[in-house]
């Protein structure tokens, strides 16, 4: 009779076996978000290099930037007549910083990353009224750019 009260009582290891496999469970977990976190910042960090190779080596990107990259009192002759006749390269340069907004109204970018890698040009963007103006149109489809240059200049105030 002794015997038999000895095998119907739990052994403490089976007693501690709930308690093993959560925090094998949580361990899991917290290992999992940790992976997660970390390819996440690696993936943003490809998007950066991206955009950056794209911004920075693309010769129409640069002609713009640096037409852009002027005193807001003297717009360019050159920077006017392109917001006049409506140039495809001046809309490729919008449309990049479409796309990062778009990135960034997503969750693929952070808003501080893009603040400190584009955050320059596009205040230079606000700054230019011919091109701000185009923007702020409805019809020009740029709501993403416009609402990511109300961002910015939120956060230089």
């Amino acid at each position: 009779m002794a015997v038999l009260a000895q095998t119907t009582q739990p052994s403490t290891v089976l007693l501690a076996l709930p308690w093993i496999n959560l925090a094998i469970g949580l361990i899991a977990l917290g290992t999992g978000i940790a992976v997660f976190r970390f390819n996440t910042r690696v993936r943003r960090a490809e998007w950066l290099t991206k955009l950056y190779e794209k911004f920075f080596e693309n010769a129409d990107l640069k002609a713009i930037r640096e037409l852009i990259d002027c005193d807001p009192s003297a717009v360019p002759d050159a920077l006017i007549e392109m917001v006049r006749s409506d140039d495809a390269r001046l809309f490729d340069y919008l449309n990049f910083f479409e796309y990062v907004a778009y990135l960034e109204s997503q969750h693929h970018l952070r808003f501080a990353e893009v603040d400190a890698m584009f955050g320059y040009y596009l205040r230079r963007i606000a700054c230019v009224r011919p091109v701000r103006d185009i923007i702020e149109s409805e019809t020009m489809g740029f709501e993403l750019l416009r609402a990511l240059l109300r961002r910015t200049d939120r956060t230089r105030r």
